[in-house]
């Protein structure tokens, strides 16, 4: 499987394992979440966007 290595500052981290502790999950399966719910909103918009100016 890939991998991927993110740097965040210590600030960033601290917010993120505390969501991710929040809702009980991993940091791993947190961000893994984030990225790909990220990644998919920006390829929703963009497909949107390029039906309007059509």
């Amino acid at each position: 499987m890939a991998g991927l290595n993110l740097r965040f500052t210590q600030e960033e981290l601290d917010a993120l394992r505390a969501r991710a502790e929040s809702e009980g999950r991993s940091m791993r399966s947190f961000a893994h979440d984030a990225v790909i719910t990220a990644s998919w909103a920006n390829t929703r918009a963009s497909s949107t966007r390029q039906r309007i100016m059509c």
